[in-house]
């Protein structure tokens, strides 16, 4: 009996340390600067132009992680916009926050959302919604290929007007 007992506890012991170690290398660090590979990513029904470019800027301290995106020839629905910068800040702790989103297009005023963040593993999970009883949201799902060289962001938006997904993939800049 006392044989028995001794080697449950030993297999709980090697179970706690290696759910230990596992939940260490899910530890990810998105810090860094990032340029979106036209090539390897896939729009869904948006066709940006081949001189389209956007690199964002990720500094992560613990739960907090300011995103700094600039987008540079950009178009919706083949219309030119302005060239634009913008700076997010999250807190990944899974709280949901009241923030100012970005503005959907010239001349419209920038929509209220609601917003949050919190990690899954090793990806960092951002939902957004906006709009009457949230009409439109919005799941970013970040993470890091292997050997951390890219970034990879999946999207899902459902909307009265219909659903999209997009994965960007962001190559890591020196």
């Amino acid at each position: 009996m006392r044989k028995v007992q001794t080697w449950k506890y030993g297999a709980l012991l090697v179970l706690s340390a290696a759910l230990t170690i596992s939940a260490t290398a899910q530890k990810v660090d998105l810090t860094g600067t990032w340029k979106l590979n036209l090539g390897e990513s896939f729009f869904g029904g948006e066709h940006p132009w081949p001189n389209y470019e956007l690199t964002r800027m990720i500094d992560q301290k613990a739960a907090e992680i300011r995103q700094a995106d600039n987008s540079v020839h950009a178009n919706i629905v083949n219309i030119p916009i302005p060239d634009s910068k913008l700076t997010t800040e999250y807190i990944a702790d899974g709280k949901e926050r009241k923030m100012t989103g970005p503005i959907p297009f010239p001349g419209v005023p920038a929509p209220e959302i609601w917003v949050s963040a919190e990690w899954q593993g090793g990806t960092l999970l951002i939902s957004e919604a906006n709009g009457a009883r949230g009409a439109t949201t919005t799941t970013h799902r970040y993470f890091l290929s292997e050997g951390g060289h890219q970034l990879i962001e999946l999207i899902e938006k459902h909307s009265t007007s219909g659903d999209k997904e997009q994965r960007l993939v962001f190559d890591k800049r020196p």
